[in-house]
């Protein structure tokens, strides 16, 4: 008995490649958030360790630091996202972080950390917020997505 070799049609092939083409619309737009999220996340390693260097001079002193190169807190020079990183004192203790080279809409928002001092045992806490730009909250952490104050 003769096999006839069969293969696919041309409308199978067709949807094959409607649905490939539908799962890449998809994925494309989550992958440039992904991508920007993780840029973000160098801006907020830089300002968590500029908030850990105020925490500790303000446990050892008893007092925040008179200022940035006292608290420790300076732009690094392998800092590819994070175009400026201030420290403002007062009531509350700011740290600024303007972000540079993510995307679009996102360059130019700062991610801002505000700390106050207990004074009964010398340790900061730190709220954290976003100001600028046009809010993206999404590409930041939770507990960042509020405006700063």
């Amino acid at each position: 008995m003769k096999r006839i070799q069969q293969g696919f049609t041309l409308i199978e092939l067709m949807i094959v490649v409607a649905i490939i083409g539908i799962l890449a619309a998809i994925a494309l737009p989550a992958y440039q958030d992904y991508i920007a999220r993780s840029k973000v996340t160098e801006v907020m390693a830089a300002l968590g360790a500029a908030k850990t260097s105020v925490s500790e001079y303000a446990s050892s002193q008893g007092v925040v630091p008179p200022d940035a190169p006292t608290a420790g807190v300076g732009l690094g020079a392998n800092a590819k996202y994070l175009s400026a990183l201030t420290y403002t004192t007062g009531a509350p203790v700011k740290i600024e972080a303007t972000i540079a080279n993510v995307n679009g809409s996102l360059d130019t928002q700062r991610i801002t950390f505000a700390g106050t001092l207990n004074t009964a045992d010398n340790t900061m806490s730190w709220g954290c917020g976003v100001s600028g730009g046009t809010g993206n909250y999404k590409y930041v952490p939770a507990n960042c997505r509020n405006p700063a104050s």
